[in-house]
């Protein structure tokens, strides 16, 4: 079957509302509700994002089923957009996998930077050194220095910091 952007438009929609119910669900059973009687808790935040990300993409799905019928076009398939939509899916999971492992051995910081700059090369086909340069080291400590000195969030170091 080929893709379309009505269906592609439908697909995403769709996913992002099952995401957003299921992260709905995973947060009322995981989270605790808090102890102080109070209607903030612990599980406040994560259920409102949840509850946003379901909300928008329903009114996207609307939106885009207004559209399509409002303009009435019978779109060609686009023969090689599968591929496109494959290859994005996959280098997507992929690097995620891979920030997650890098992560791991080299800690946040060099993971981050590593990943940014492998991305930015293999999936954007940036070649400028400078722009590679600036926006993976420019975003490493930029997020280090947010997380860590201003948020306070311990991050991984990694298993060559600690020197195992």
């Amino acid at each position: 079957m080929a893709m379309t952007s009505i269906l592609r438009d439908r697909l995403l929609f769709i996913t992002l509302f099952v995401v957003g119910v299921a992260w709905v669900i995973a947060s009322v059973v995981t989270i605790p509700n808090g102890y102080s009687g109070s209607h903030i808790s612990p599980r406040t935040f994560p259920v409102t994002l949840g509850v946003l990300l379901s909300g928008l993409a329903l009114i996207g799905l609307l939106g885009v089923e207004r559209k399509h019928r409002r303009e009435k076009v019978v779109e060609m398939p686009d023969k090689g957009g599968m591929a496109r939509e494959i290859w994005a899916a996959l280098a997507t999971f992929g690097f995620l996998i891979f920030y997650v492992i890098a992560t791991y051995i080299l800690g946040f910081t060099l993971a981050t930077i590593l990943a940014v700059a492998v991305f930015l090369v293999t999936v954007l086909k940036e070649r400028s050194p400078a722009v590679i340069g600036a926006m993976s080291i420019g975003l490493g400590f930029g997020l280090y220095l947010l997380m860590s000195s201003l948020l306070g969030v311990y991050l991984p170091s990694g298993l060559i910091v600690l020197g195992i």
